[in-house]
């Protein structure tokens, strides 16, 4: 049941957090071009090439125009000696930054109608589900 009484919002309040004080993570290209190119001694043109990419979508990716996808993380893991999860973790950072300083979606929060109990029960259900248990 979706509520848009004072208890739902109050209660996600605690998990945001205050932007003021966080400073923005950098894209993953400023990275690359401003911490792994010059320690390398490399260029641009060299990284693309050794990538297998083209220079236009690492220039994209240096300039911040473009975000890190899958197989591109894929390639810098295994370029730079990092798990591509390394590079999907910087991206999806930056950009859950940046989507929380954008207009806010205007959805209420859901409120269970359920006692704590039942909700353990769910939880402990979704944990052995994912193999967690």
């Amino acid at each position: 049941m979706v509520s848009s009484s004072n208890r739902g919002p109050a209660a996600h309040k605690m998990f945001k957090t205050d932007l003021a004080n966080v400073e923005q993570p950098p894209h993953p290209g400023e990275v690359i071009r401003e911490d792994f190119l010059p320690r390398l001694d490399l260029s641009a043109s060299d990284l693309a090439r050794h990538l297998g990419i083209s220079s236009r979508i690492l220039d994209d990716l240096l300039t911040e125009r473009m975000p890190v996808t899958v197989d591109l993380a894929q390639r810098l893991g295994e370029a730079f000696g990092q798990s591509p999860r390394f590079w999907l973790a910087l991206q999806m950072q930056y950009d859950l930054y940046r989507a929380t300083l954008a207009t806010p979606v205007g959805i209420a929060p859901v409120v269970a109608n359920r006692t704590q109990s039942s909700l353990q029960s769910i939880r402990m259900k979704s944990i052995r589900v994912n193999g967690i248990a």
